[in-house]
């Protein structure tokens, strides 16, 4: 804050004893527009602590109607000083610069200064690395020559991932010679990760696990995907993130045209597909704590059209095995997990 003090006078030298009014003419950081300070002077003295604002600065003295002196403005360096000083010689931001104009002034001769004597041939270039513009197709994503950065890769590019006509890679290097990768292929929904097993020299990639490469079944666990549906007991059906609804079933993009239907108590039909997938698991029923299964069920595939029937579970003491009881629907809030087989699209070429 500025100090403002001193003693009024008329023009004969004589004190004057009267009121000073100040009121802000505008709202700052600290001060509210319209705003008054009100001090008696006695025996003319007269002193003020005021914060950076612009001041109308009115007298009033018994007798007399009220004198406009003028207005002051106090800014952050202004000194102290009297309201004669103020009055006779205002400052203005022109004349008085602000703390926090001289040290944006000071930054600004030291980056010229910087900018001045920095080697330009240690910066960053537009460009560089496959940054802020469109990146470039390289030979070998895991070449020594490459440093960290955004590339690409086509078909004749050599040491990217199996089956991956194109794509972008990201690559983190702390040496010539050490470096990994991560790899998107275009088109597709797979994502790598790449290194050169310093052992073997191998290149090797690892697929992300990923929504798009993995399901989690009705028991929670993380299964391989591909087409996927979802067999409920209904169409009463939850939604899922990943999965549209077909029915009492839901599909995985995968399985897109796949329909599913409830034929009758604990009977449902899956249409569009070429059947259960030829390798790796293909169906996958829900269980309880114990790990036994919620139902039986039987499971059958003619022509494309996979029939699934449910049944209570009945122990044969003939058999010595758990077998199909009464038709029920499956359990509500759980599922079978069907992997399917799929028609060959065009789509799959790019893959």
């Amino acid at each position: 804050m500025t100090i403002i003090s001193g003693t009024l006078r008329d023009a004969l030298g004589n004190p004057i004893n009267g009121a000073l009014l100040l009121r802000a003419k505008r709202t700052t950081s600290n001060v509210i527009q319209d705003t008054c300070i009100r001090i008696e002077t006695v025996n003319g003295k007269y002193s003020l602590n005021l914060q950076p604002c612009e001041y109308d600065v009115v007298l009033a003295v018994d007798g007399y109607n009220k004198n406009q002196l003028g207005t002051i403005q106090i800014l952050a360096d202004t000194p102290n000083g009297s309201l004669n000083d103020l009055l006779i010689n205002p400052k203005t931001g022109e004349q008085v610069t602000p703390e926090i104009l001289q040290q944006m002034i000071e930054y600004r001769d030291q980056t010229k200064h910087y900018a001045e004597t920095v080697d330009l041939s240690t910066v960053v270039k537009i460009g560089d690395g496959g940054l802020l513009s469109t990146t470039k197709t390289v030979p070998d994503p895991l070449s020594t020559d490459l440093y960290t950065g955004f590339y690409r890769y086509n078909r004749e590019s050599i040491n990217t991932p199996v089956n991956a006509t194109m794509g972008y890679i990201m690559k983190i290097s702390w040496n010539a010679s050490d470096s990994v990768v991560m790899a998107f292929t275009y088109n597709s929904d797979k994502a790598y990760f790449g290194f050169k097993d310093k052992s073997t020299g191998v290149i090797k990639y690892e697929e992300f696990i990923t929504t798009a490469n993995s399901t989690v079944d009705s028991n929670g666990f993380y299964k391989k995907s591909s087409p996927i549906v979802r067999l409920f007991g209904s169409e009463n059906i939850n939604p899922a993130e990943g999965f549209t609804q077909s029915g009492c079933g839901l599909v995985n993009h995968l399985a897109t045209g796949v329909t599913v239907k409830r034929v009758d108590v604990g009977h449902y039909e899956v249409h569009g597909s070429l059947g259960f997938a030829r390798e790796g698991w293909y169906i996958t029923l829900p269980e309880d704590a114990n790990g036994n299964k919620k139902f039986f069920a039987e499971y059958s595939c003619n022509d494309g059209v996979i029939t699934v029937k449910t049944y209570t579970r009945k122990f044969s003491t003939k058999l010595c095995e758990i077998v199909a009881g009464d038709p029920i629907d499956i359990t509500d809030g759980r599922w079978i997990d069907l992997r399917l087989e799929m028609p060959t699209t065009p789509n799959d070429d790019n893959v």
